[in-house]
């Protein structure tokens, strides 16, 4: 029996699956690789688990793999160096910031459905959030950001 050693491709791409929890093909790995050196993130395997395990949190959504990729490295740039919790309200703070308006209830409501429930809800402004909490409700304001703007430039044309 021959042993064959597994190439790092084929590595990172297991890494990929594990953390989606589902086999992918090989043109879909090469889109998420493609999407990963256009939104300028390494391709390591701590950055390939984390692409996946959002892809599997944010499934059913409609934020494609290249927003997903830019949004997460400008999470990393801005919020990924604290060690301490946020509060609620400061978290609204921090979305207004990001999307340069304030966002609707029912808009809030629909980017913190990926934080789980603490005394029946998923969102209070006296609650505390650790980052990695925050970071699909983030992920989704900046990519309605994204849209928005690229909506707003094809309006103005």
């Amino acid at each position: 029996m021959v042993k064959t050693r597994k190439t790092n491709n084929q590595t990172l791409k297991h890494v990929f699956e594990l953390a989606y929890q589902e086999k992918i093909s090989d043109s879909t790995w090469y889109r998420v690789k493609a999407a990963m050196k256009f939104g300028g993130m390494s391709i390591d395997e701590f950055s390939v688990s984390r692409i996946g395990g959002v892809k599997k949190l944010i499934k059913n959504s409609r934020i494609s793999l290249t927003d997903v990729v830019i949004s997460l490295v400008e999470i990393d740039k801005k919020y990924l160096n604290r060690k301490t919790a946020i509060s609620g309200l400061d978290a609204l703070l921090e979305l207004k910031e990001i999307t340069n308006h304030k966002a609707r209830k029912s808009t809030l409501n629909r980017w913190f459905n990926y934080v789980p429930l603490k005394d029946g809800k998923r969102f209070s402004k006296t609650r505390k959030y650790s980052i990695q909490e925050l970071v699909p409700v983030y992920l989704s304001a900046l990519s309605y950001k994204l849209k928005y703007c690229n909506l707003k430039e094809i309006i103005d044309v």
